[in-house]
C-alpha cells in the first residue's frame, strides 16, 4: 500500500474522532482510579470534576462520531458546565 493511502487511512475522520475521544476519556478514567490516594477534600473534588469533564467530553466526541448530534449537544453542554464549575471551584477554594 503506498504511503499516501496509508496516511489517508490513518488520518480518516473516524480515526481522528476515536483518538480525540480516547484522549480525554482515558485520562478521566485514570483520574478516577487515582482519587483513592488524594487526602485533601478540595483536591479530591477538583479531581472528580476534572475526571467527569474528561469522560463527558469524550462521550460527546463519540456521539458525534456516530452521528448522534441530538444526544451529543446536551452532553456537550454538561461537559462545558462541568468545566466552568471546575474553574469557579478552583478560583474560590484554591486561588
Amino acid at each position: 500500500m503506498p504511503y499516501n493511502e496509508t496516511a489517508a487511512l490513518l488520518l480518516s475522520p473516524f480515526t481522528l474522532g476515536i483518538i480525540s475521544a480516547l484522549a480525554v476519556i482515558v485520562p478521566g478514567i485514570i483520574l478516577l482510579f487515582l482519587i483513592r490516594g488524594v487526602n485533601q477534600a478540595v483536591l479530591k473534588n477538583l479531581t472528580i470534576m476534572l475526571a467527569a469533564f474528561g469522560i463527558t467530553h469524550g462521550l460527546y466526541h463519540l456521539l458525534l462520531l456516530f452521528r448522534l448530534p441530538s444526544i451529543a449537544d446536551p452532553i456537550d453542554l454538561v461537559s462545558v458546565i462541568l468545566l466552568v464549575l471546575f474553574g469557579i471551584y478552583y478560583t474560590v477554594k484554591v486561588g
